[in-house]
């Protein structure tokens, strides 16, 4: 019934201090403080999911359930000396789905519609590309 979900590299003190503010609040300034390969390793050995930080806490835990069996997998792997490695996957993205930092879109340059190329398709993507880079950045 019960889940660890909190495993990340806080101290007391920055668990103290973050309370009960959101993921989506804290991640992006917590994670400023340790460098990316930091980062990555902590994510995968706390078994945090594509977009962990913007998921409610019932998917959040859902889809950290089989993330967690791969990482005590992999722990013994490492244990007996075999290679870990736990790259983000075209299939990890489309399985964490559609957030604040990723949108699916169908085509880029054709109307399904009228079966035809259309360049309003190309305009609606760049609208899109823009639109995020033009967001909070949120790094993962």
């Amino acid at each position: 019934m019960n889940s660890i979900a909190n495993m990340a590299f806080l101290d007391w003190s920055e668990n103290a201090t973050i309370s009960a503010t959101a993921p989506a609040t804290y991640w992006p300034r917590m994670s400023e403080t340790v460098g990316p390969d930091r980062r990555r390793r902590q994510v995968f050995w706390h078994a945090l999911p594509l977009g962990w930080e913007q998921l409610d806490y019932a998917t959040f835990l859902e889809r950290r359930r089989s993330l967690v069996a791969q990482v005590v997998h992999d722990g013994f792997r490492a244990i007996g000396g075999a290679p870990v490695s736990r790259e983000i996957t075209v299939q990890d993205r489309i399985a964490a789905g559609e957030s604040t930092t990723s949108e699916f879109k169908s085509t880029a340059r054709w109307n399904v519609r009228a079966g035809r190329q259309d360049p309003k398709m190309e305009h609606v993507v760049v609208k899109t590309v823009c639109a995020f880079l033009n967001g909070e950045a949120v790094r993962s």
